[in-house]
């Protein structure tokens, strides 16, 4: 998302404070927001239900979630899954829209 975000400051523009503010989150609903990218993700999950699974499992997640302990191996492999996956991963997704 932050290479979407990039892509939309041209060489020597001064960006807005509080887009590159909000840029520098880890938060994903922000960064879909400040990529324009929130449109285009909410049509693909609504026309793909396994991207709209695969984004589900991945939105909730925190910046400091990477700091749990208690995850369990079923569930980081779901995330490792939902976003790697080479059909309907997000990734796969993000690839496409940059």
């Amino acid at each position: 998302m932050k290479a979407c975000i990039a892509k939309q400051i041209r060489e020597h523009e001064f960006p807005d404070r509080k887009f590159i503010l909000d840029s520098y989150t880890h938060d994903l609903d922000t960064l879909l927001n400040v990529s324009g990218l929130k449109p285009t993700l909410n049509d693909a999950t609504a026309n793909n239900p396994d991207l709209d699974i695969n984004w589900s499992i991945i939105k909730d997640r925190t910046v400091d979630a990477r700091y749990e302990h208690t995850i369990g191996e079923i569930r980081a492999k779901d995330l490792i899954e939902a976003i790697h996956d080479k059909t309907n991963g997000l990734l796969q997704w993000l690839k496409k829209q940059w």
